[in-house]
């Protein structure tokens, strides 16, 4: 429980220092508590005996102040006192909770927030490991449940003191009845306690169903097109009521238990009151004398239900979740190292500038002459062999080159490589002779990618060319000039409502040579002076794929392409090509020479 609440502490965006001041609240709120309470008794026992104030020097004092001759009338004042002392403690309770609630509804935004940020910044090895399904669950849960956990947390440590405070109270005003209260506690605590591995398994189980039905409905929704036409969706309706009965019955068992401690604690009050009133009576002693007694334990045992009831709830919700808990923690450290480790290797991979070109590096990175790939080496994580070994190769400004070569020949690994997506183990790529890694982000606003599949969002056409752009900071004419050069036009002027029409999930309103176009026409949008396609037209039909080559073609000389293909008539127009194998350079030349006269 102990490390739960360590890696808690520790996953809270906020500062230390407003955790802290929050404890010091509830510190505040159950010294009032105590007061407020404590309060009772000497009233309760005045208000039976009205000339016993004169035994107390302060309200003997305060009697002679007042002025009232009448010491009932003067206990009836002191009622005030302590009615205004309940009414200040009361609402000052509630700000406390008001306040536990904002604040943990603050730590889940926080926290949500930062987890979309970790993710999304996160390097691309480590989306390569992770699906998206993982990844929408982690969010989901955090903002489905961060709040309660949070709220949790802190009510048990704002409960926790006010219950201290009580014992104490009460152990002041009779340590005999903090002994029965005490014997009688214990071994219900122990029962409850006995369970703390049941709720940790509950928890992990409904944290896994829940992300396994995020799965199943991912993959019977995502592919609706292939499950409606084999058939299937009666396998993944069954699927998913799999993980919906582990939920019900994981949930079930969950609240039964919560309510638990509410009943044992009731009955233990109950039982220890019933105690010590029949050991009173048992040794003959008068119950009128100690009728203060009692009623302080009374009044306590009313606060002290609630307070232990919610400090048991608090625990047994963090030991629910405490998967969820752990899970998060563990993300965000992985994201940390991962953030850590690719600035190492970017700082590795780019080699160190001489003196004099350290400035170059403080102005923006240009494309003007060529790129350079020098000895280019990488290997995926875990994998001992290189997916690309020792590789060189300049593209000049303005130049079309293809990458042929069998599947697994590491065309798409070099891709991402010269995206920034993927950091070499060895060598460094240059722009006119400055390092990309000098400042990444300035190589990415220079390249546009186009691959296979384009990612259209449900949005119109307008703000998928413009993709990351708020509609307000649209520009119109260079809208208007991307669309042109995709060969757009006559697409758009058919389509319902135009530039403006919606384009439905993953596009499924437009063809696959539409979508092409559309991922084109983005790319020449943000202005992109690289264009990298991979496998851009291999899921066309012959005549649109070709149509989708003539606008590429059409770009040869403004543009700077890499294409990797596999219908090598796609590459006839290219400068050079460039044939892999096994993560090497095997052939290069023109189309003639490496394409028609190999063939």
């Amino acid at each position: 429980m102990q490390e739960i609440i360590k890696k808690l502490i520790e996953i809270v965006p906020s500062s230390k220092l407003s955790l802290a001041g929050m404890v010091v609240l509830f510190s505040f709120t159950s010294a009032l508590e105590v007061v407020g309470i404590g309060a009772i008794a000497p009233f309760v026992s005045l208000a039976g005996e009205p000339q016993s104030i004169h035994q107390y020097s302060l309200l003997s004092q305060l009697y002679q102040a007042s002025g009232v001759r009448d010491e009932s009338q003067f206990i009836a004042l002191l009622g005030l006192v302590v009615m205004l002392l309940f009414c200040s403690k009361t609402f000052i309770s509630w700000l406390t909770q008001v306040s536990i609630f904002k604040y943990s509804s603050r730590q889940q935004r926080l926290l949500v927030n930062e987890l979309i940020a970790k993710y999304i910044h996160a390097p691309y090895p480590y989306h390569l490991k992770r699906s998206s399904s993982y990844i929408v669950d982690s969010i989901v849960e955090v903002a489905s449940k961060f709040n309660f956990i949070v709220q949790a947390a802190m009510s048990s440590v704002a409960n926790i003191l006010i219950v201290i405070s009580l014992f104490a109270l009460l152990c002041y005003t009779s340590g005999l009845t903090m002994i029965v209260l005490l014997v009688v506690l214990l071994p219900a605590l122990w029962l409850i306690n006995s369970f703390k591995q049941k709720l940790k398994d509950w928890g992990r189980r409904s944290r896994a169903s829940r992300a396994e039905m995020i799965k199943i409905i991912n993959h019977a929704v995502g592919g609706i097109k292939e499950t409606k036409v084999i058939g299937c969706e009666d396998y993944f309706t069954q699927q998913a009521a799999i993980e919906t009965k582990i939920l019900e019955k994981t949930t079930s068992n969950f609240f039964s238990f919560t309510i638990v401690p509410r009943f044992l604690i009731e009955a233990v009050m109950v039982i220890s009151t019933v105690s010590i009133i029949s050991y009173f009576l048992f040794i003959g002693q008068d119950i009128q004398g100690i009728h203060s007694v009692l009623g302080v334990y009374a009044l306590a045992s009313i606060r002290l239900l609630p307070a232990f009831g919610q400090t048991v709830g608090g625990i047994n919700i963090i030991r629910n979740n405490s998967f969820t808990i752990e899970q998060i923690y563990a993300d965000l450290k992985e994201l940390e190292r991962n953030e850590i480790d690719r600035r190492c290797s970017v700082n590795l991979a780019a080699v160190a500038p001489p003196p004099k070109a350290q400035l170059e590096l403080l102005l923006p990175l240009l494309f003007k002459e060529q790129i350079v790939l020098d000895n280019i080496a990488y290997s995926y994580p875990n994998q001992p062999q290189l997916a690309i070994k020792n590789l060189t190769l300049k593209i000049k400004r303005g130049e079309s080159i293809a990458l042929v070569g069998k599947s697994g020949a590491g065309k798409t690994t070099l891709v991402d490589i010269i995206l920034g997506l993927l950091i070499p183990h060895e060598g460094d790529i240059k722009v006119d002779g400055v390092s990309i890694y000098s400042d990444l982000r300035q190589w990415q606003n220079l390249v546009g990618y186009i691959p296979q599949g384009i990612f259209l969002a449900d949005d119109t056409v307008k703000n998928n060319i413009a993709y990351g752009l708020p509609p307000e900071q649209i520009d119109e004419a260079r809208l208007h000039k991307a669309i042109e050069a995709a060969q757009l036009t006559e697409v758009i002027a058919n389509l319902p409502q135009g530039v403006n029409t919606e384009v439905g999930e993953r596009g499924v309103m437009l063809s696959g040579g539409q979508r092409q176009r559309v991922g084109i026409a983005r790319a020449l949008y943000h202005e992109r002076e690289i264009l990298i396609l991979d496998e851009a037209t291999s899921a066309l039909d012959n005549e649109t794929e070709s149509s989708i080559s003539q606008a590429i073609a059409a770009l040869s000389g403004q543009k700077t392409l890499i294409i990797i293909a596999h219908r090598l008539t796609t590459v006839a127009h290219c400068d050079r090509v460039y044939e892999m194998n096994q993560g090497e350079i095997i052939r290069s030349g023109t189309y003639q020479e490496v394409i028609l006269n190999q063939s």
